[in-house]
């Protein structure tokens, strides 16, 4: 009677026992099945993600990072247009022959745009202004004196040829650095330069996505933008990424002949959406800063192949209306020539002609010049056989190398060269 109390007590026990192998054999197969669907589906998701990101890697350009700030970083200025000029016509525009082989070789006719200035001596050697920019052909010997002129880091920023020497500048840094107010895109968008320059500043990058989210970048790769690693924070990957609509710009060999970072530089920014109003309704745009470029995307507009239509910022007749033409450097005695017909009256304000004097007619530069109603003019000497005289005449002649040689005042729109004579004809 003694023991059944224990025997009672073990079946009970075996019963329990029983119950938890059975339990413990369910969980090890769970766990079995688990493990065996796991193992596979992360062996595919491995080589998935590993093939995506070489696709990734292999899509988006793989530059040094910046050791750097540029020079607009820290600045806060903020400068309004207050430049006036008149740019020529279509037909009256000329690319200087100075730069005419760089400009026919780097397509600038869709990278500059039209002249817009004639080619103008200044002390670093001889500018001409385009629509999109500027080029520099530097003087062989540069004078002591560059007051007035571009800031030797905008010179040493620019894209120089080899061949010519000619020097592309990147006037967009010396506009983000004045903060320019002038609006991008449209004159009633809602961004400006210095909203480029604020989009600009290191804090602003993002963080690689393949980083930060493998999985969205895996999910929705396609319709992904294309990420520029420019940099690190934080031991981790940062940049600009660029939307599929300007990246396919980006690869048009009829547009950025020698690739989009050489003709473009990196991107600056992210691509900053705005709305502008036109004749036809209301348009979205995306405005990108490069390093040497200001793209505009318009979504509403479309070009021959449905694409929407992408153009470049005016970085030339931007600069000019900001911060206006460098410091002449015209000497007393320079030789200049007119490059086609011109008028030659009393002063720039003067509608009288005096007379009219033919393409390559020999002037010389009295060594002033004078912006008047938008104009710029020389004040040159000029002679032919029984008459000379001084005059003004609208810059269309050439500069140091023009030939213009009267003592008037001309035009420095390679346009119409109008000569204003100063004194009177004997």
């Amino acid at each position: 009677m003694r023991d059944q109390p224990l025997v009672v007590k073990t079946r009970k026990d075996q019963a329990t026992q029983q119950r938890e192998l059975l339990i413990v054999r369910r969980v090890l197969v769970a766990c079995l099945l688990t493990t065996l669907w796991l193992v596979p589906l992360l062996s595919v998701n491995a080589w998935v993600s590993a093939k995506v990101s070489s696709q990734h890697n292999a899509a988006r350009a793989t530059v040094p990072a910046q050791t750097s700030g540029p020079s607009w970083a820290t600045s806060t200025t903020r400068t309004a247009a207050s430049f006036f000029f008149t740019p020529p016509s279509a037909t009256d525009s000329h690319v200087d022959p100075a730069f005419q082989a760089y400009y026919t070789t780097h397509l600038g006719a869709s990278q500059l745009g039209q002249p817009i200035t004639a080619a103008i001596p200044i002390h670093q050697g001889l500018v001409q202004f385009f629509v999109a920019g500027a080029l520099l052909l530097p003087a062989s010997r540069t004078a002591s004196s560059s007051a007035g002129g571009f800031n030797q880091q905008l010179i040493d920023d620019g894209l120089r040829d080899d061949t010519s020497g000619i020097v592309r500048l990147p006037l967009l840094h010396a506009l983000l650095t004045a903060g320019s107010t002038l609006r991008l895109g449209d004159d009633n968008s809602g961004l400006t330069y210095i909203d480029l320059r604020t989009a600009s500043r290191a804090e602003a990058m993002l963080p690689d996505p393949d980083v930060a989210n493998a999985a969205t970048t895996l999910r929705a790769e396609a319709n992904q933008p294309v990420f520029v690693m420019e940099g690190q924070r934080a031991g981790h990957a940062v940049g600009h990424t660029i939307p599929l609509v300007i990246w396919s710009y980006l690869q048009r060999q009829d547009v950025l002949p020698d690739g989009w970072q050489t003709d473009l530089g990196l991107p600056l920014t992210e691509a900053l959406p705005t709305t502008v109003v036109q004749a036809d309704g209301l348009h979205r745009l995306l405005v990108q800063a490069f390093g040497r470029e200001v793209l505009i995307a318009d979504l509403d507009t479309m070009d021959t192949t449905g694409a929407p239509v992408i153009t470049r910022q005016p970085t030339g007749t931007d600069y000019l209306h900001t911060l206006g033409v460098p410091t002449i450097a015209l000497s007393n005695g320079n030789q200049l020539w007119a490059l086609s017909d011109v008028a030659v009256v009393a002063s720039p304000a003067s509608a009288s002609e005096l007379i009219h004097i033919g393409e390559n007619f020999p002037l010389t530069s009295a060594g002033e010049t004078r912006w008047a109603a938008g104009a710029l003019w020389y004040h040159v000497r000029w002679s032919v056989p029984h008459s000379t005289g001084e005059h003004r005449v609208r810059r269309r002649s050439r500069g140091p190398r023009s030939t213009c040689s009267r003592r008037s005042w001309r035009r420095f729109w390679r346009a119409r060269e109008r000569t204003s004579r100063q004194s009177s004809m004997t």
